[in-house]
């Protein structure tokens, strides 16, 4: 067989190695069984290296040599970068809409299957073009002034260097016959060296062009667009089922995230010329806009009418390097208390904080969690459950979220730290069986706490640690060190993580991969009776394979072995294990694992957002546990 021949039958990656005596057809043969083998579908490739065959950057180096006869997307899979789930579901949004002309590199890059960069550096491998990232400080200046700048961003390329009679130009495509005649159109006798960069970073590189140019163009915006603009913004948000918007400067562009069901998802972008008027016109709606010189950071709140109907939006403003940050928090006083029972805990987890923290006649809950983790809506669940009649529940809130009914709330109307603490000095005087403290920031509100709890009273706060035993420690330190005032006045503590739920109309059976079950400290055995399920992506859920979200719950009950701990100012790490060994109490990977188990979630966003602080226990055990 003469070379061609052989050169054409090399269509896949491997048969490359095996050709360059990077590997040998023995060791090729055995990384095929060991890949049949695997319980979960992996890249060949991925095997070869875990054996210890090959390298990384030998696969990458015979990727760009060899100009193998696959597709993009058959290399992209052969190398690991892409899923075949992930592949097809962008196959097939090409699909939906053929007339569009949209290319599969670009839907794979918008759905966040590989980034764009590692996209770029393949083709830049496979096509036999350099790759390039251009930024402004290393261009040619003189390049730059060839041609109108709008030129280029119309052509997408942009001139790098010139050496000789060759200039080098960065094409987003430089297989498009247009792009290219567009650039010898204005190099003139010179030949044009094509390479290849991503398309965000040579538009980026425009824009940056655009700003350093004396009467350079600019986007004109007066009020009415800001005000435009600004009510799009918000009738999006809300029209989106979001509960935050995200106003991010970049050094050329103002980025609109918006958060739904716990992630960040693209909205628009605007111009950067659109920053500053925007965020100002913001804090013009807001109910205290700051007087005389601007302050760095605070935060406000802001009433939008939307419709018949009026919003309420808690604003932070903080300055970064680029401008105003801003995030807006949609806050609904008028929606309904989630229902105890609907909360997702588990039975067992619920009659204990049920029988020993909400039933009992003094005693600090803390119900801890990060930001965005649900904290709120179970300290709500929690008054709902406890008023009855005969008892005074007083609040302090920054500000009211929900209006229970049957509660005496009190709402901050300044957004200032010293009222807040002067409500917080006060609500200890209004007799109160059972307060609430919506919500433990510093040494003040944390001792105010604890203080209730220690006079007899009922007492649930929220408070932002990782688990039930780092909410404990971290207690101690932020109460002024007196390990004595934490064991004696904290009754339990409920830490919790919200995740992404499965959309049902796209789920499907998936098996635990090798790493998920190393990260997960288990077996296949351990996970017996398992019914792991993930979202392929549809229309549904817009192609992102989650909808809603559920809770995951760790429940830690102050026995006298903690209590004894917290004294002796145990680390968390000694917390954890008295906790969890002694006390009997469950993991939020634990409580986690059961619920992605029964289909609720996934592996991977439970693996994403949960501390992994042990190895977790069989399941069949944990679900007794759960049961009981």
């Amino acid at each position: 067989m003469s070379n061609d021949e052989e050169a054409t039958q090399i269509t896949h990656i491997a048969d490359v190695l095996v050709a360059e005596g990077i590997v040998s057809a023995e060791q090729l043969r055995y990384a095929k069984r060991a890949h049949t083998k695997l319980a979960s579908r992996r890249p060949l490739v991925d095997v070869m290296v875990e054996l210890g065959y090959v390298t990384h950057e030998q696969v990458q180096s015979v990727v760009g040599d060899a100009r193998l006869d696959l597709r993009i997307g058959d290399l992209l899979i052969e190398l690991g970068l892409v899923s075949q789930d992930e592949m097809s579901l962008a196959v097939a949004i090409q699909s939906e809409d053929p007339s569009a002309k949209r290319r599969l590199g670009e839907i794979l890059v918008e759905q966040s299957f590989v980034e764009e960069k590692q996209l770029v550096r393949l083709l830049a491998a496979q096509l036999g073009y350099d790759y390039i990232e251009p930024r402004l400080s290393e261009l040619d200046p003189e390049l730059i002034c060839v041609a109108p700048l709008r030129w280029f961003a119309e052509h997408h390329f942009i001139p790098v260097r010139q050496e000789g009679d060759d200039v080098t130009i960065a094409f987003a495509d430089p297989m498009n016959p247009r792009a290219i005649q567009a650039a010898e159109a204005i190099v003139g006798t010179r030949a044009v060296i094509a390479a290849i960069a991503p398309p965000s970073l040579i538009h980026e590189a425009i824009r940056a062009a655009e700003r350093q140019q004396p009467g350079g163009p600019r986007v004109a915006v007066d009020q009415t667009d800001v005000a435009e603009i600004s009510h799009q913004i918000l009738t999006a948000a809300v029209a989106s089922g979001a509960t935050a918007i995200h106003l991010d400067p970049a050094k050329d562009r103002l980025r609109v995230r918006f958060r739904e069901d716990g992630a960040l998802v693209s909205f628009r972008e605007f111009p950067f010329e659109v920053v500053t008027p925007l965020v100002e016109h913001i804090a013009e709606m807001c109910e205290s806009p700051p007087a005389g010189a601007e302050p760095l950071h605070h935060t406000d709140r802001l009433r939008h009418a939307i419709g018949h109907k009026e919003f309420v939006f808690r604003a932070s403003f903080f300055s970064a390097m680029h401008g105003k940050r801003l995030v807006l928090s949609l806050l609904n006083p008028e929606r309904s208390v989630e229902s105890f029972d609907d909360l997702g805990l588990a039975p067992a987890t619920a009659r204990r904080l049920r029988e020993e923290a909400l039933e009992t006649t003094s005693g600090l809950l803390l119900i801890a969690g990060p930001a965005s983790s649900g904290c709120t809506s179970t300290f709500y669940a929690c008054l709902e459950q406890i008023k009855r009649g005969e008892l005074n529940v007083v609040t302090v809130e920054d500000p009211v979220e929900v209006a229970v009914d049957g509660i005496a709330q009190c709402s901050q109307a300044s957004p200032d730290a010293e009222a807040f603490e002067e409500s917080l000095r006060h609500v200890l005087h209004q007799d109160a069986d059972v307060v609430g403290i919506a919500r433990i920031g510093d040494r003040f509100s944390a001792g105010t706490a604890l203080r209730a709890a220690l006079a007899g009273r009922r007492c649930l706060a929220t408070y932002q640690a990782g688990d039930a035993a780092e909410a404990l420690g971290s207690l101690v330190r932020l109460g002024g060190g007196e390990p004595f005032w934490v064991a004696s006045a904290v009754r339990a503590v409920l830490a919790q993580r919200l995740l992404r739920g499965i959309c049902p109309s796209c789920s499907e059976p998936q098996t635990p991969t090798p790493d998920q079950l190393r990260r997960l400290g288990c077996s296949p055995g351990d996970l017996a009776g398992a019914e792991f399920e993930h979202g392929r992506g549809c229309e549904g859920c817009r192609y992102t394979g989650h909808l809603g979200r559920i809770g995951v719950f760790e429940y830690l009950s102050v026995d006298e072995e903690i209590k004894e701990g917290i004294e002796k100012n145990a680390s968390t790490r000694e917390l954890r294990r008295l906790a969890f060994e002694r006390s009997g109490a469950m993991s939020l990977l634990e409580d986690g694992l059961v619920k992605a188990a029964a289909s609720l979630t996934t592996l991977d966003e439970l693996l994403r957002n949960v501390p992994l602080t042990q190895p977790v226990r069989p399941l069949a055990e944990l679900r007794r546990l759960l049961r009981d």
